[in-house]
């Protein structure tokens, strides 16, 4: 997390994987990563996970969107086939 004011970020969070997707709609954020991780941030607690589940979906996850309502997630893939 950074604080454009400051030279150095707030906080560093490792993810298991790379970052593919995140959303935010406070104070939750939702980051969907490389391995199909679905990862939950309370942005009032951000050092600490509040919620990971692997994506049902087969392929990886390449967009996530937070509802406005903070109540879910919809998670997006790409898959594309060749006949």
């Amino acid at each position: 997390y950074w604080d454009t004011r400051q030279q150095t970020p707030v906080h560093t969070q490792q993810l298991p994987e790379r970052c593919y997707a995140l959303s935010v709609r406070h104070p939750l954020m939702v980051v969907g990563t490389a391995d199909r991780n679905l990862i939950v941030f309370n942005l009032q607690n951000p050092q600490t996970e509040f919620k990971r589940v692997v994506s049902p979906l087969k392929y990886q996850t390449r967009c996530v969107a937070a509802f406005p309502d903070q109540q879910g997630f919809l998670v997006i893939i790409f898959a594309s086939y060749l006949h």
